[in-house]
């Protein structure tokens, strides 16, 4: 029964992770990429900095297409 629990908790984890791009909102990208640039660079304090500029350049990114993709729909 454990091992059952387990299994399904590791599935539902991996689905989680694979699709979180296609449902998160800009923001929670953005969180988590803040988030796992702390843990990754916690001693390294240029490598935390450019991790982090991009983690902004994919906000931006994800905003802009937020913003063109209702006026590209409507042509």
């Amino acid at each position: 029964m454990l091992v059952r629990i387990l299994l399904i908790s590791v599935l539902v984890a991996v689905v989680t992770f694979l699709t979180f791009p296609y449902w998160a909102s800009c923001n929670l990208k953005y969180e988590t990429c803040l988030a796992i640039c702390d843990v990754r660079h916690f001693n390294a304090d240029i490598d935390k900095a450019a991790c982090k500029g991009g983690c902004t350049t994919k906000k931006i990114a994800c905003l802009t297409e937020q913003v063109l993709e209702p006026s590209s729909s409507r042509k």
